[in-house]
């Protein structure tokens, strides 16, 4: 499923499917969002201020 570096942005893989949470992954804001990342956390600010809803690899508060 991932290319020679690992999960990764490469050439060969660009991303993962967020319906499947893998918490072995050190950099999931990437390949789950990618770019939107930082415009989820406002949304995510805005909407749960106090963070109620929350997981392991949910959108983080916005810093």
């Amino acid at each position: 499923m991932y290319g020679a570096l690992g999960p990764v942005s490469d050439g060969v893989m660009d991303g993962c499917y967020v319906n499947y949470p893998d918490v072995d992954l050190d950099n999931w804001q990437v390949l789950y969002y990618k770019d939107n990342y930082p415009r989820l956390q406002r949304i995510k600010a805005q909407l749960d201020p106090k963070n109620r809803l929350h997981h392991t690899q949910s959108i983080e508060g916005h810093v």
